[in-house]
Order: C-alpha cells, then structure tokens, then sequence
C-alpha cells in the first residue's frame, strides 16, 4: 500500500515538474516556449520564452503577432558591463522603432546570462502576453504566429531597456508556433530542465552551474530573479540545440518582405499624388489655355486623388490605435484625405457659379485655398513619411527635399502669375 502511495506521489511530481518546451531557430538563433496547463486551459497566467544568439548579434528580438505594427516584442542585448543581458519588451510602432513597454509583467529566469560567447535569456511572462497595447494572443488555441529579428554587429552593452536599437538586418521573418509541443507541466523554469531542451540521443550539452553566472539585478527594474544554485543550467552554445534537433527550423522573410514592399508602395502612391500630379493640375489650370482645359484640370485631380486614396488604404493597414493619437505623419495624411473629399464638390459649386456670375464667389476661395492647403501639407507630409523609415538615408532626404521644393515653388510662382495677369474677380477656374 505504501508502495503504491509513493509510486503515485512520484507520477504527480514528475507531472508537476516536467514542461516541454516547443524550439525554434533560425541558423544559430533559437527561441523556445512552454505553455503552463493551467494557462492552456483557462488562456490566464504566465507562459515562458528562451531566446539565445551569439554575442556577434547587436540585438535579438521575438515577437507575438504576424507583424511588427502592434506586436509586443522581447528585445535581448547584452547588458552595461557585457556579463550579462538586458531583456526590453517593446510595442511594434508601424513605422517607428519599436518603443519600450512599461509595467510589463516579465521575470528574468535562472539560466539568463553569457556563457561562452552566448547570450541567452530566459523569462517568465505574465497577464502582458495574453493582451497588450495593440494586440493580444490567445494561449488556449493549437497556433499563433510570432515574428522575429535580429540585427549584427557590436554588443550594445546597456543596461537601459529604451536603449536606441538600430534597424535590424536581413534575419527577420514570421512563423506559426505550434503550441501543442510547447503545452503542458506547472514548471517554474522549464529551461533549467536537461530533457526540456534537449536535442536528442545524439547530442551533446555542457551544463554549467548557476553559481557561475554573474547577474545584474536592475537588469529589469522591478524584477524578481529566481535563484537555486543546486540547479544546474544546461549551456546549448556548444550543443546541436542551437541548431537543429528537435527544434524546427524557421526561416524567410516572407510577412515582413511584404510588409516593406507594402510600405514602400504606400510612399510611392502618396508621393506620386502629392508632390507630382496635385501640383501639375493645379498649374495647368494657371498657365494653360486650351479648350476643355477646366475638365483637363478636373480629371488631373480626380485622377490624383484616386492615387492618393490608394496609399492611404494601404497607409491604414499598418496604423495601431496609440498612433491614432501621437503619430503626426497619420494625422496629417487623414486631415488632408478628409479635405480631399470636399475640395471636388466644391471645385463643381465653384464652376457653377462661376458660369453664372462671371467672377468668384465664397465657393471659388473655399476651393483656392483648400486647395493650397492640401498641396502644401501634402508634401510637407511625404517629408515626414520619409523621416518615419528611420532608414531611408541622406540622399533620399535630399532628392526628396529638392524636388518637392521645386515642385511647390513653381507651383506658388504659377499662383503669383496668374494673379499678376488678371483682376481678381475675374479668374478662370482654378486653385
């Protein structure tokens, strides 16, 4: 009887004790993550996320969504004296960096640090990552996706979690996680386990104890560190775990390649509308003169604005809903949208009574100078979206800056023309 008390005793605990852990890697970067049962079941509680790289990367970055727009994303760099890490949740920002994530419920874990030239966090996160500004994950379903980064180069060596991070490099991607592997167990630290991540009978692990590591303890302001010297941390920098095994090889930037072609396609569109044909049908309508030269005008705006709308549908696709308030390049491109559906209607009321009376009333000078308006924000906007890319370089700064300036002054000099050459009451139609 007393055997079999024990036997169940010992059943429970390895249950209690045992947590798979589902991998991930990309070349010599590898993630792995454990859904606790009680957090599979009810979808509430803590899951836990490795994350460990050569220190020849500047910073490793893993997200939770199919995109970096409104992604919370776990940045790991090497801490101020370079012994240990630095673990940075962040919110994806669309077309900003992304932006570190106050009060996010994250614990660094027994086994975090540098051992051998690898960096190697491992965390324990709480209500944060079932729901955050800009999205949320649902644990109790058999998949999400999740993306990921990294960028080479020199250690960052910051204990700052808003540390400035430079653009990532040509690893980034998304992939679906198969959360059936990663769920199951009540582990504290499923990674301090050998069988957790082990690769299988053919590999081969250095376990270096817990002792060894030299933590920082403001690493994450706030944090708790777990600790247990007794347990040793099984290092998988001289290992095939950091590559291969059992762990599923991701790779391709396919979600994100799009993503960059998607934001490019939007800057071309808006760039094309505002700074090339606005600008040139509201010149025609100055310096020209030919017949239908009124509807050439109309059907040069028109024409534009459908550009114009273009890019902005796919402009919207990357907006979370905290740029709705602060990211100023969106609100100017929405406050011109909106004033573009007006300036049509009121270009047909202008003709109208123009042909009545023979000269320009209220409607011709709401549609004169909406008209300059949109014109002049909308480069002025383009300008911004360029600043947004954080990459785009001097010289794409300087060509764009040179031509639109160009664009606009002639377009102010047509404007100063035509008032030059005729009365004011008796215009022709125009901006």
């Amino acid at each position: 009887m007393r055997f079999c008390i024990l036997a169940v005793a010992l059943i429970q605990l390895g249950a209690s004790t045992y947590a798979p852990v589902s991998r991930r890697c990309s070349g010599d970067i590898c993630f792995g993550l454990n859904i606790p049962e009680n957090t599979a079941l009810s979808g509430n509680g803590d899951i836990y996320v490795h994350i460990s790289a050569p220190t020849t990367y500047s910073w490793v970055g893993l997200g939770q969504g199919s995109s970096m727009s409104g992604s919370q994303i776990f940045v790991m760099y090497t801490s101020a004296n370079g012994d240990n890490v630095t673990i940075s949740p962040r919110l994806g920002m669309g077309y900003n960096m992304p932006q570190f994530i106050t009060g996010s419920h994250i614990t660094l874990l027994e086994g975090s640090g540098i051992f051998n030239g690898q960096m190697t966090v491992n965390a324990r996160s709480g209500s944060s990552c079932q729901s955050w500004s800009g999205g949320s994950m649902e644990f109790t379903a058999s998949s999400a996706t999740w993306i990921y980064a990294s960028r080479s180069g020199a250690p960052l060596n910051s204990d700052n979690q808003s540390e400035i991070i430079a653009q990532h490099g040509q690893s980034y991607g998304s992939f679906n996680w198969d959360f059936r592997a990663a769920k199951g167990g009540s582990s504290m630290n499923p990674f301090t386990t050998p069988s957790s991540i082990a690769t299988g009978s053919s590999s081969t692990q250095t376990c270096v104890p817990f002792s060894e590591i030299a933590l920082i303890p403001s690493v994450y302001a706030g944090s708790e560190r777990l600790t247990g010297n007794e347990v040793n941390y099984c290092d998988t920098s001289n290992s095939s775990s950091s590559s291969g095994g059992n762990a599923t090889e991701i790779g391709g930037a396919t979600s994100w390649e799009y993503e960059r072609k998607m934001l490019i396609a939007h800057g071309v569109l808006a760039c094309v509308a505002s700074v090339i044909f606005f600008p040139i049908g509201a010149i025609s309508i100055r310096l020209f003169s030919f017949p239908h030269l009124v509807w050439f005008h109309a059907a040069m705006q028109v024409f534009a604005y459908t550009i114009y709308i273009a890019a902005l549908v796919i402009g919207v696709y990357f907006v979370t809903p905290e740029d709705l308030l602060k990211d100023y390049h969106l609100i100017i491109g929405i406050l011109v949208s909106v004033h573009l559906f007006f300036q049509p209607i009121l270009g047909l009321v202008h003709h109208v009574f123009f042909k009545k009376f023979g000269r320009r009333t209220f409607w011709s000078y709401a549609h004169l100078w909406l008209g300059r308006i949109i014109i002049t924000l909308g480069i002025i906007n383009g300008g911004l979206g360029l600043l947004l890319t954080d990459n785009a370089g001097d010289s794409v700064y300087i060509a764009y800056g040179t031509i639109a300036s160009l664009i606009w002054l002639a377009y102010a000099a047509a404007a100063l023309y035509e008032c030059a050459q005729k009365p004011q009451g008796k215009a022709v139609v125009g901006h």
